[in-house]
């Protein structure tokens, strides 16, 4: 009867097959690469770090007054000339109820006509 060992008998571990050489593939690498969390720059060759000797420029406050009044000018020159006149206003109901009514003559139609799904 053979003898029963535990899996971290010495003589077990011994006696297991060595695994032959193993041939890298892409996917092994890519697995098996880490990326680093130091922070900084990565470079290769290293370059040397520039600092900006110029301060950030910041916008004067009647700059951004002149720009307001600017697109405030733009969008009152791309204002209607003209607001909507009472003959206007009267046209786009009697269009809206004919539409509706073409719409309700159409669906009327439709279900009278076509097959049931």
């Amino acid at each position: 009867m053979p003898s029963r060992r535990s899996p971290g008998d010495p003589a077990r571990v011994a006696a297991a097959p060595q695994p032959t050489a193993h041939r890298f593939t892409q996917k092994d690498t890519l697995m098996r690469t880490t990326m680093t969390t130091a922070p900084g720059r990565h470079d290769h060759p290293p370059q040397p770090q520039h600092t900006n000797s110029h301060p950030a420029l910041r916008v004067a406050v009647i700059d951004r007054l002149a720009l307001h009044l600017g697109l405030a000018l733009i969008r009152w020159g791309r204002r209607p000339r003209f607001g909507p006149t009472f003959e206007r206003r009267a046209n786009r109901v009697e269009r809206e109820l004919a539409l509706e009514s073409r719409e309700r003559a159409w669906e009327r139609t439709a279900r009278l006509t076509l097959p049931l799904r």
